[in-house]
């Protein structure tokens, strides 16, 4: 079987089977010994893992058939045993398709022994192909995850780093409230006292009003009493002079 390795231009970033072949012949490295990741190494990382894989099976697909077709020629290469003399030509060409016969059913057996084996490895490498997109998958999730977690973590030391922030402001707003009312508690209390001194002042000023009056009230019915008696004496007089000059 022959395999087109005619060379095609590709596309940047993207990876041929040429191209998988070619540096697998200069590191001297079978197919069937390595994997994709180490070709994409040997590939300066280029390429993806499923098409490096692909590439990897059609090349073991390729060895499986050429080392096939070379045991199988290596079998045709055979001569068939010789015929003892003593048996007759009909014999000799019987025991002839009785080996070509076995050599026929050897063959079909290898080739489907071949495919089949060829089957079971590209399902394994399948598999494996699978399970390495797999790891890779939950690799990726796991540094997301992480990624996420560090950014929530960093959102919540933000938010922490506020909310103590505004603690401190609301602890320092309600200290300013609070002397500010001690403040006016008692420039209330004090402008209270000025007051009940101002009312008691207020009293006393009435109370000595009060008794001033009373005083003055006290004296003039003493003035009143007195000139009631000075009159009441110049009547007297009066009357007293009228006398001797009637007589």
């Amino acid at each position: 079987m022959t395999t087109d390795t005619t060379q095609t231009p590709a596309p940047a970033g993207r990876v041929t089977l040429d191209e998988v072949r070619r540096v697998l012949a200069d590191a001297g490295i079978d197919p069937g010994q390595t994997n994709a990741g180490r070709v994409r190494v040997l590939l300066g990382h280029r390429g993806s893992q499923e098409t490096i894989q692909r590439a990897l099976m059609t090349l073991r697909r390729e060895q499986a058939q050429a080392q096939a077709q070379a045991e199988i020629a290596e079998l045709s290469a055979d001569s068939t045993p010789p015929v003892p003399a003593e048996l007759t030509g009909m014999l000799t060409g019987m025991l002839a398709a009785a080996w070509q016969a076995a050599h026929d059913k050897s063959q079909a057996q290898m080739l489907r022994r071949i495919e089949r084996t060829g089957g079971e490895r590209d399902m394994a490498e399948a598999a494996l192909a699978t399970a390495e997109a797999d790891l890779d998958s939950l690799a990726r999730d796991i540094d997301e995850s992480r990624a996420a977690a560090d950014e929530a973590q960093a959102a919540l030391a933000a938010a922490q780093a506020e909310i103590q922030v505004s603690r401190q402001q609301m602890q320092q707003q309600a200290q300013a409230h609070a002397a500010a009312l001690a403040e006016a508690l008692a420039l209330a209390a004090e402008r209270e006292r000025e007051r009940d001194q101002e009312r008691a002042a207020a009293a006393a000023a009435a109370a000595l009003a009060e008794a001033g009056r009373d005083l003055l009230r006290q004296e003039l019915a003493r003035l009143t009493d007195q000139i009631g008696e000075l009159k009441a004496h110049l009547y007297k007089r009066a009357e007293a002079a009228a006398a001797p000059a009637s007589e």
